[in-house]
């Protein structure tokens, strides 16, 4: 099976501050598995970052930051205030007015998705805790929902997390 250039980009949310190359490596392992397996290789992989600032609004000049990091991949920073509703596809359509073209109906999506899970052993009372703060965590709006991502170009990618 031979890998076809394909004009696809592909966008993943990172909830850290500071991105390292060590935490990636298995994502874009799984990238290059996962575009093989539908014979294309994303020509552009735009890693992104969201940021809540201690400020009500984010002025439109100072919400986006694109950088280079080379051979086809980039960091994007969306900057929001704490009154402003994130919108990852308004921020991607932003990206022209610093001459950063993307095409949104080509755009694929990868999330990642933590599931909390009790601690096995622990005594009644920390346990009654695990479990309401599990609950309280599953009423959370999901990533999708939380930043009006299309559902339908989301790759979900999860582990599981003892607490």
């Amino acid at each position: 099976m031979s890998g076809i250039r394909a004009p696809l980009r592909s966008s993943h949310l990172s909830q850290s501050v500071r991105l390292r190359a060590a935490i990636f490596a298995p994502f874009l392992e799984f990238t290059g598995r996962f575009a093989k397996s539908l014979d294309q290789i994303f020509w552009c992989v735009i890693i992104t970052q969201v940021e809540t600032e201690d400020v009500p609004h984010v002025p439109a000049e100072r919400r986006l930051d694109i950088a280079e990091i080379g051979k086809g991949f980039h960091t994007m920073l969306v900057r929001y205030g704490f009154m402003d509703e994130p919108n990852i596809m308004r921020a991607l359509a932003q990206c022209r007015v610093q001459h950063f073209h993307i095409n949104l109906m080509e755009t694929s999506f990868f999330i990642g998705r933590e599931k909390l899970r009790p601690r096995p052993g622990r005594t009644a009372f920390w346990r009654w805790r695990d479990r309401l703060f599990i609950f309280l965590s599953n009423l959370a709006l999901d990533a999708t929902e939380f930043f009006r991502i299309p559902p339908n170009r989301v790759v979900e990618l999860g582990g599981q997390t003892e607490i």
